[in-house]
């Protein structure tokens, strides 16, 4: 019950009692439950609901009638009443033209927030109609009533920030699953923040791949006190660390919705938006229906050319730098470069002849990924996405920038199809296309996407397909140039399955290169570009013999479980693509055990995408050129929301000859 509304409630119960009149009150009654009539006229006829009253209220249709019948604090009221309708025919009408996808928790509490202080605007207007019609013994009336609601109000808030964190503390702790200690408000906020400044400033040797100690601190102290199964705290949310294999594939592999995708917060919504990746239950499984078509391997094989061809662009510019700089190579960031080529690559295979439109999404995608990180370890406070902040003004900006470039492009497609020329062979065609087949009315017709389900999908597979493969094509460049063995094994399969370096790739020769997958999935296993995942439970649940809370997070650490060396061996911690000789499955003692794509109904549906476009790109490099990390390199990983070399990667590039394979 709203604030404001608990006054007004508990006054009116008191007065009930008293028998005293309450003329505001029974104004508000007389305007919102029977039908009025003035000089015989009906102003509010019959309706079927109070959805259909409150429609006919926002239209506004009763105010030439009743206006002048009304003294002052009535149309005070009654223009509250206005106001408040409006709004809940705005949530009404967002989540109709969304259909079930926006009817998520993120959306309640955009419509609650908004009716909230449309509410609390009518209810001091209602509350100055008492004070007026009462006298001094209604203002007693109003403060008692208003302690009664503050002492409710704070008796809940210590049951949320108090007395809850210390039940389920208590409950996993009769378990035997422990952590550091609760504190009100923040949680382990503090020494997290505090453990992860005292590491930024650690570098790495070359040779090591343990990142943890810099990027995940408190995570590697937690686990040595507490074991692989702890309990965190975010803010007032208890977190479960789930550092066993078999938790975690019971997490991953659910089916039943019990272990749902979390809230990811306005501005991470406005950077991915609600595709894939974050919605859940019927909604998932109709996005998923429409969208996977475009993934098909069939369908990848055909874009080989569109990846070659983007690769080949940036390659040319190499080499010309590198013929310029002679036999000493020359010294390239490789890491932004491959962030444009990926980009210039998802333009091209996700919105064809529309790629210069991509790449300004592009642009603001990234803009938009830095909003995002810097908000992502501060505490949320409900509304602040309101508010209008420098970073918020601009994320709404971008967010407009995105939108209207997307709907350009979606319009345009819509309107060759009316044609009869097609929505286009490219990922956003070929989504249109199975979306305009579920579109044919009725049952079919609810398993189509809305308009904005397809901008968000459009976020999803643009942001995933451009700065995952970037960072897994930089630190493969990194591996291989700090293993220059492997880097020659893998440029003599290129060669031999692909051919030279004039010879055009083809999907079928890339996917014949066995080393250069298994290169890339050992990559992906020590600096995958997630290197945590969360989930959330639904309901109570019985996790492998653990009793999991409705509302816990469920924390999975990826980049530790791919260092577990009771499940990758002894040598977890070293690069040695061999182990994945005979396939993903059988890389470890544990099956399925590579994470970075996750598992079950959930795993990443553009998976096979990265992995070809990657293996274009490496052929391109590895048949033109040899290199080498170079000297000024700093080993750094950072989480930027994704994993990536903190300082960038600078690569030394020496030309090889195109028909020999040498320097």
């Amino acid at each position: 019950m709203l604030f404001l509304s608990s006054i007004l409630m508990l006054t009116r119960v008191t007065h009930d009692l008293t028998k005293t009149p309450l003329p505001a009150v029974a104004v508000r009654d007389r305007f919102m439950s029977a039908p009025v009539h003035s000089q015989g006229r009906r102003i509010f006829p019959r309706h079927s609901s109070d959805k259909a009253f409150a429609l006919y209220l926002a239209s506004g249709r009763w105010r030439h009638r009743y206006t002048p019948y009304l003294n002052k604090a009535e149309s005070a009221l009654l223009h509250s009443v206005n106001i408040y309708t409006h709004t809940q025919r705005h949530c009404w009408h967002t989540q109709r033209r969304t259909r079930r996808h926006h009817s998520t928790v993120h959306l309640r509490a955009d419509c609650s927030l908004l009716q909230f202080a449309v509410w609390v605007h009518a209810d001091f207007l209602i509350v100055s109609c008492l004070l007026l019609d009462m006298g001094t013994g209604g203002v007693a009336l109003v403060a008692a009533a208003l302690a009664v609601v503050v002492v409710t109000r704070l008796w809940t808030v210590l049951l949320h920030l108090v007395w809850r964190p210390y039940a389920v503390a208590s409950a996993f702790a009769r378990q035997g699953i422990r952590g550091p200690p609760y504190r009100v408000l923040v949680g382990n906020s503090k020494e997290v923040q505090a453990m992860r400044a005292a590491t930024s400033g650690d570098t790495l040797d070359l040779t090591s791949h343990d990142y943890i100690p810099r990027v995940m601190p408190q995570y590697r102290a937690w686990m040595s006190l507490y074991g692989k199964v702890f309990l965190t705290w975010s803010s007032s949310t208890p977190a479960l660390f789930v550092g066993s294999y078999d938790m975690v594939r019971r997490v991953l592999f659910d089916k039943s919705g019990l272990y749902g995708k979390t809230d990811p917060g306005p501005t991470i919504l406005s950077l991915i938006g609600m595709g894939l990746v974050f919605t859940d239950g019927d909604d998932w499984s109709r996005h998923r229906r429409i969208v996977h078509p475009a993934f098909a391997m069939d369908k990848l094989k055909s874009m080989t050319g569109a990846m070659a061809a983007c690769a080949a662009e940036v390659i040319r510019t190499w080499e010309a730098r590198a013929a310029a700089s002679g036999e000493q190579g020359v010294t390239v960031e490789v890491g932004q470069q491959f962030t444009e080529l990926t980009a210039d690559v998802i333009s091209h295979t996700a919105f064809g002849s529309s790629y210069r439109q991509g790449k300004e999404v592009f642009l603001a995608q990234r803009e938009l990924q830095f909003i995002a990180f810097a908000s992502i370890n501060s505490v949320r406070v409900p509304g602040m996405q309101y508010v209008p902040t420098k970073a918020n003004v601009r994320r709404w900006q971008l967010e407009r920038t995105v939108r209207g470039t997307l709907m350009a492009i979606i319009g345009e497609r819509h309107a060759a199809a009316k044609e009869a020329r097609g929505y286009g062979s490219d990922l956003l065609g070929l989504m249109l296309e199975a979306n305009a087949a579920g579109d044919g009315g009725g049952k079919r017709h609810q398993q189509a996407m809305s308009i904005d389900e397809i901008i968000d999908e459009c976020k999803t597979f643009f942001f995933a397909g451009h700065d995952t493969t970037a960072h897994l094509l930089t630190w493969a460049m990194f591996l291989l140039g700090t293993h220059p063995e492997w880097q020659q094994q893998l440029r003599d399969e290129v060669i031999r399955e692909c051919g030279g370096a004039d010879v055009p790739l083809r999907g079928d020769a890339l996917n014949k290169l066995k080393l250069v997958t298994m290169v890339l999935y050992e990559t992906l296993r020590l600096y995958g570009a997630v290197p945590m995942i969360a989930r959330q439970a639904t309901a109570d649940a019985d996790l492998c013999g653990v009793k999991v809370p409705k509302g816990t997070l469920l924390l999975i650490p990826i980049a530790m479980l791919h260092r577990d060396e009771e499940v990758w061996g002894a040598d977890a911690g070293a690069f040695n693509p061999l182990r994945f000789r005979d396939g993903m499955g059988r890389a470890a003692a544990h099956p399925n055990a590579l994470l970075s794509f996750s598992l079950g109904p959930r795993s990443c549906i553009g998976q096979d995408f990265a992995m070809l476009e990657a293996k274009a790109t490496l052929a391109l490099i590895l048949r033109r050129f040899a290199f080498a990390v170079a000297p000024e390199y700093v080993h750094a990983p950072a989480d930027f929301l994704t994993l990536q070399p903190s300082k960038g990667l600078p690569v030394v590039l020496k030309l090889l000859d195109p028909h020999t394979s040498a320097i």
